[in-house]
Protein backbone atom coordinates (compact mmCIF):
# COMPACT_ATOMS: atom_id res chain seq x y z
CA UNK A 1 0.00 0.00 0.00
CA UNK A 2 2.39 2.76 -1.48
CA UNK A 3 2.95 6.26 0.39
CA UNK A 4 4.06 6.70 -3.02
CA UNK A 5 2.65 5.38 -6.31
CA UNK A 6 3.91 5.89 -10.27
CA UNK A 7 0.57 6.01 -10.83
CA UNK A 8 0.70 9.58 -12.63
CA UNK A 9 -2.51 11.43 -10.85
CA UNK A 10 -1.94 10.47 -7.71
CA UNK A 11 0.77 11.09 -5.18
CA UNK A 12 -0.40 7.69 -3.00
CA UNK A 13 -2.28 4.30 -3.22
CA UNK A 14 -4.05 2.59 0.03
CA UNK A 15 -6.06 -0.83 -0.02
CA UNK A 16 -8.75 -0.89 2.99
CA UNK A 17 -10.68 -3.65 0.35
CA UNK A 18 -9.82 -5.18 -2.20
CA UNK A 19 -11.23 -7.32 -5.13
CA UNK A 20 -14.17 -7.04 -6.82
CA UNK A 21 -16.45 -9.33 -8.34
CA UNK A 22 -15.65 -8.74 -11.81
CA UNK A 23 -16.15 -6.30 -15.15
CA UNK A 24 -15.21 -6.23 -18.64
CA UNK A 25 -11.98 -6.31 -17.78
CA UNK A 26 -12.21 -9.48 -15.48
CA UNK A 27 -11.08 -13.39 -16.73
CA UNK A 28 -14.50 -13.81 -16.15
CA UNK A 29 -15.56 -11.58 -19.40
CA UNK A 30 -12.36 -12.45 -21.80
CA UNK A 31 -12.73 -15.98 -21.82
CA UNK A 32 -10.29 -16.27 -18.63
CA UNK A 33 -8.14 -13.90 -19.65
CA UNK A 34 -7.69 -11.39 -16.91
CA UNK A 35 -7.34 -7.84 -18.18
CA UNK A 36 -7.32 -5.99 -15.09
CA UNK A 37 -3.60 -5.67 -13.01
CA UNK A 38 -5.54 -5.92 -9.80
CA UNK A 39 -7.07 -9.30 -10.58
CA UNK A 40 -3.38 -10.26 -11.99
CA UNK A 41 -1.90 -9.38 -8.64
CA UNK A 42 -4.49 -11.00 -6.42
CA UNK A 43 -4.40 -14.21 -8.80
CA UNK A 44 -0.77 -14.47 -8.03
CA UNK A 45 -0.72 -13.59 -4.31
CA UNK A 46 -4.55 -14.57 -3.32
CA UNK A 47 -5.15 -16.02 0.19
CA UNK A 48 -1.57 -14.60 1.50
CA UNK A 49 -1.92 -12.07 4.13
CA UNK A 50 -3.29 -9.18 3.46
CA UNK A 51 -5.08 -10.81 0.28
CA UNK A 52 -8.36 -12.02 -0.57
CA UNK A 53 -8.66 -15.51 -1.03
CA UNK A 54 -9.25 -14.85 -4.65
CA UNK A 55 -10.03 -11.47 -6.68
CA UNK A 56 -13.74 -11.87 -7.01
CA UNK A 57 -14.48 -11.89 -3.16
CA UNK A 58 -13.70 -8.85 -2.29
CA UNK A 59 -12.49 -8.16 1.33
CA UNK A 60 -12.43 -5.27 3.49
CA UNK A 61 -9.50 -4.57 5.68
CA UNK A 62 -10.14 -1.29 8.18
CA UNK A 63 -6.98 -2.36 10.39
CA UNK A 64 -4.94 -0.63 7.68
CA UNK A 65 -6.98 2.87 7.95
CA UNK A 66 -4.54 4.26 10.86
CA UNK A 67 -1.60 4.03 8.75
CA UNK A 68 -3.03 6.34 5.67
CA UNK A 69 -4.29 8.68 8.37
CA UNK A 70 -1.12 9.22 9.47
CA UNK A 71 0.65 10.12 6.09
CA UNK A 72 1.90 14.02 6.07
CA UNK A 73 -0.23 16.85 4.65
CA UNK A 74 1.57 17.87 0.75
CA UNK A 75 -0.68 20.94 0.73
CA UNK A 76 1.92 23.61 -0.38
CA UNK A 77 4.35 20.93 -1.49
CA UNK A 78 5.45 20.45 -4.93
CA UNK A 79 6.20 17.12 -6.67
CA UNK A 80 9.54 16.91 -8.70
CA UNK A 81 8.29 14.14 -10.75
CA UNK A 82 4.61 15.40 -10.41
CA UNK A 83 4.36 19.05 -11.10
CA UNK A 84 0.61 19.09 -11.64
CA UNK A 85 0.14 17.78 -8.43
CA UNK A 86 2.06 20.37 -6.70
CA UNK A 87 0.39 22.99 -3.83
CA UNK A 88 -2.53 20.34 -3.78
CA UNK A 89 -3.52 18.11 -0.39
CA UNK A 90 -2.29 14.61 -0.82
CA UNK A 91 -4.12 13.14 -3.42
CA UNK A 92 -5.03 9.37 -2.60
CA UNK A 93 -6.52 6.93 -4.84
CA UNK A 94 -8.07 4.38 -2.44
CA UNK A 95 -8.94 0.99 -2.87
CA UNK A 96 -6.80 0.74 -6.14
CA UNK A 97 -6.36 -3.21 -5.95
CA UNK A 98 -10.15 -3.20 -6.02
CA UNK A 99 -13.87 -1.11 -6.10
CA UNK A 100 -15.32 0.53 -2.98
CA UNK A 101 -18.54 -0.22 -4.43
CA UNK A 102 -18.60 -3.91 -5.55
CA UNK A 103 -20.90 -6.32 -5.26
CA UNK A 104 -20.30 -9.17 -2.82
CA UNK A 105 -19.57 -6.54 0.59
CA UNK A 106 -22.58 -4.66 2.21
CA UNK A 107 -23.04 -1.43 0.76
CA UNK A 108 -22.60 0.13 3.84
CA UNK A 109 -19.44 -1.02 4.94
CA UNK A 110 -17.62 2.55 3.75
CA UNK A 111 -19.96 4.83 6.25
CA UNK A 112 -18.02 3.59 9.25
CA UNK A 113 -14.51 5.13 7.97
CA UNK A 114 -15.88 8.46 6.39
CA UNK A 115 -15.66 10.23 9.57
CA UNK A 116 -12.13 9.92 9.74
CA UNK A 117 -11.43 10.24 6.48
CA UNK A 118 -13.24 13.86 6.44
CA UNK A 119 -11.46 14.93 9.34
CA UNK A 120 -8.13 14.02 7.70
CA UNK A 121 -6.17 16.64 5.53
CA UNK A 122 -5.58 14.37 2.47
CA UNK A 123 -8.20 14.31 -0.95
CA UNK A 124 -9.55 10.72 -1.69
CA UNK A 125 -10.22 9.36 -5.27
CA UNK A 126 -12.97 6.64 -5.14
CA UNK A 127 -13.41 4.91 -8.37
CA UNK A 128 -15.93 2.46 -8.91
CA UNK A 129 -17.93 0.44 -11.58
CA UNK A 130 -21.09 -0.09 -10.02
CA UNK A 131 -22.10 3.93 -9.50
CA UNK A 132 -25.91 2.96 -8.32
CA UNK A 133 -23.97 1.69 -5.43
CA UNK A 134 -22.01 4.28 -4.88
CA UNK A 135 -25.12 6.88 -5.70
CA UNK A 136 -27.64 5.12 -3.16
CA UNK A 137 -24.85 4.71 -0.20
CA UNK A 138 -24.75 8.82 -1.03
CA UNK A 139 -28.22 9.24 -0.24
CA UNK A 140 -27.36 7.66 2.66
CA UNK A 141 -24.51 9.25 3.78
CA UNK A 142 -23.80 12.36 1.75
CA UNK A 143 -20.28 12.74 1.00
CA UNK A 144 -17.75 14.69 2.22
CA UNK A 145 -15.67 17.45 0.37
CA UNK A 146 -12.48 15.51 0.14
CA UNK A 147 -13.86 12.40 -1.54
CA UNK A 148 -13.76 12.33 -5.45
CA UNK A 149 -16.47 10.19 -6.70
CA UNK A 150 -15.57 8.67 -9.96
CA UNK A 151 -16.60 5.69 -12.33
CA UNK A 152 -14.95 3.90 -14.84
CA UNK A 153 -15.81 4.27 -18.76
CA UNK A 154 -14.14 1.62 -20.91
CA UNK A 155 -16.30 2.09 -23.86
CA UNK A 156 -19.15 3.15 -25.27
CA UNK A 157 -21.01 0.50 -23.68
CA UNK A 158 -20.51 1.31 -20.15
CA UNK A 159 -20.67 5.48 -20.58
CA UNK A 160 -24.23 4.72 -18.96
CA UNK A 161 -21.95 4.37 -15.91
CA UNK A 162 -21.61 8.37 -16.57
CA UNK A 163 -25.06 9.26 -16.72
CA UNK A 164 -25.52 7.16 -13.26
CA UNK A 165 -23.08 8.73 -10.96
CA UNK A 166 -24.33 12.12 -11.11
CA UNK A 167 -27.19 11.38 -9.00
CA UNK A 168 -23.90 10.99 -6.35
CA UNK A 169 -25.10 13.32 -3.17
CA UNK A 170 -22.20 15.59 -1.80
CA UNK A 171 -18.40 14.60 -2.50
CA UNK A 172 -15.42 16.36 -4.28
CA UNK A 173 -15.08 16.75 -7.93
CA UNK A 174 -16.65 14.35 -9.85
CA UNK A 175 -14.76 12.37 -12.53
CA UNK A 176 -14.31 9.84 -15.15
CA UNK A 177 -11.88 7.23 -15.46
CA UNK A 178 -11.62 6.24 -18.96
CA UNK A 179 -8.65 4.28 -18.62
CA UNK A 180 -7.98 1.93 -20.59
CA UNK A 181 -10.36 2.53 -23.19
CA UNK A 182 -11.52 -0.30 -25.55
CA UNK A 183 -12.55 1.98 -28.51
CA UNK A 184 -13.88 5.34 -29.48
CA UNK A 185 -16.30 6.84 -26.81
CA UNK A 186 -18.49 10.04 -27.23
CA UNK A 187 -18.94 11.85 -24.01
CA UNK A 188 -21.22 13.80 -26.01
CA UNK A 189 -23.81 13.73 -23.35
CA UNK A 190 -26.04 16.17 -21.15
CA UNK A 191 -24.75 14.43 -18.06
CA UNK A 192 -21.19 14.91 -18.64
CA UNK A 193 -21.11 18.59 -17.93
CA UNK A 194 -21.31 17.75 -14.31
CA UNK A 195 -17.89 16.26 -14.50
CA UNK A 196 -14.86 18.13 -13.55
CA UNK A 197 -12.14 15.76 -14.29
CA UNK A 198 -11.66 13.25 -16.90
CA UNK A 199 -8.16 10.66 -17.51
CA UNK A 200 -7.89 9.33 -20.60
CA UNK A 201 -5.61 6.41 -21.86
CA UNK A 202 -5.25 3.25 -23.56
CA UNK A 203 -4.47 -0.06 -22.69
CA UNK A 204 -1.31 -1.79 -21.62
CA UNK A 205 0.14 -5.24 -21.54
CA UNK A 206 0.22 -7.95 -24.40
CA UNK A 207 -4.01 -8.46 -24.33
CA UNK A 208 -4.22 -4.73 -24.87
CA UNK A 209 -6.18 -3.21 -27.52
CA UNK A 210 -5.49 -0.25 -30.27
CA UNK A 211 -6.05 2.90 -28.53
CA UNK A 212 -7.01 6.14 -31.44
CA UNK A 213 -5.45 9.15 -29.99
CA UNK A 214 -6.93 11.22 -32.92
CA UNK A 215 -10.31 10.69 -30.92
CA UNK A 216 -8.15 11.01 -27.97
CA UNK A 217 -7.22 14.36 -29.15
CA UNK A 218 -10.97 15.37 -30.23
CA UNK A 219 -11.51 13.95 -26.68
CA UNK A 220 -9.28 16.71 -25.41
CA UNK A 221 -10.86 19.42 -27.36
CA UNK A 222 -14.41 18.79 -26.26
CA UNK A 223 -13.12 19.12 -22.54
CA UNK A 224 -11.93 22.40 -22.85
CA UNK A 225 -14.92 23.17 -24.66
CA UNK A 226 -17.31 22.13 -21.52
CA UNK A 227 -14.97 23.05 -18.91
CA UNK A 228 -13.93 19.82 -18.02
CA UNK A 229 -10.30 19.34 -16.61
CA UNK A 230 -8.78 16.76 -19.11
CA UNK A 231 -5.54 14.51 -17.88
CA UNK A 232 -3.53 11.86 -20.40
CA UNK A 233 -2.58 9.24 -18.56
CA UNK A 234 -0.46 7.23 -20.71
CA UNK A 235 -1.38 6.51 -24.34
CA UNK A 236 -0.78 2.41 -24.09
CA UNK A 237 0.70 -0.17 -25.79
CA UNK A 238 -0.62 0.09 -29.43
CA UNK A 239 -1.65 3.72 -30.00
CA UNK A 240 -2.59 4.49 -33.21
CA UNK A 241 -1.57 8.16 -34.74
CA UNK A 242 -3.16 9.03 -38.15
CA UNK A 243 -4.24 5.87 -39.03
CA UNK A 244 -0.56 4.04 -37.90
CA UNK A 245 0.75 2.33 -35.31
CA UNK A 246 2.61 5.29 -33.24
CA UNK A 247 5.85 3.47 -32.14
CA UNK A 248 7.21 4.00 -28.88
CA UNK A 249 9.99 3.68 -26.26
CA UNK A 250 7.96 3.22 -22.80
CA UNK A 251 6.48 -0.20 -23.11
CA UNK A 252 3.21 1.48 -21.30
CA UNK A 253 3.01 4.51 -23.80
CA UNK A 254 3.27 6.69 -20.27
CA UNK A 255 6.37 9.12 -21.07
CA UNK A 256 5.08 12.37 -21.74
CA UNK A 257 7.93 13.22 -23.43
CA UNK A 258 7.27 10.55 -26.70
CA UNK A 259 3.94 12.38 -27.47
CA UNK A 260 2.97 14.00 -30.05
CA UNK A 261 2.55 18.28 -28.37
CA UNK A 262 -0.95 18.55 -27.76
CA UNK A 263 -1.31 15.31 -26.12
CA UNK A 264 1.05 16.53 -23.62
CA UNK A 265 -2.16 17.24 -21.11
CA UNK A 266 -1.68 16.74 -17.45
CA UNK A 267 -3.78 18.95 -15.39
CA UNK A 268 -5.75 18.65 -12.15
CA UNK A 269 -9.25 20.12 -11.54
CA UNK A 270 -9.12 23.27 -9.37
CA UNK A 271 -10.49 22.69 -5.58
CA UNK A 272 -12.66 25.01 -3.83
Amino acid sequence: MPEHTNIEWCDSTHNIQMGCEGCELSSKANKGIARCYAEVLTNRYGGRKGWPDTFMKPKVFLERLPKMLKWNDLTGTDRTDKPWLNGMPRIIFLNDMGDTFSKGIPEDWFAEVMPQIANSPHQYLVLTKWPMRFVKFSQRYPLPANVWPGTSVTSQKTLFRAKQLTGIVGGGPLWISAEPQEGKIDFYIPEITKYKWIVFGGESGPFSKPYDVDDLAKNIEYCRLHGITPFVKQLGSKPIYNGKKLFLEDSKGSDIKEWPMRLRVREMPQLK
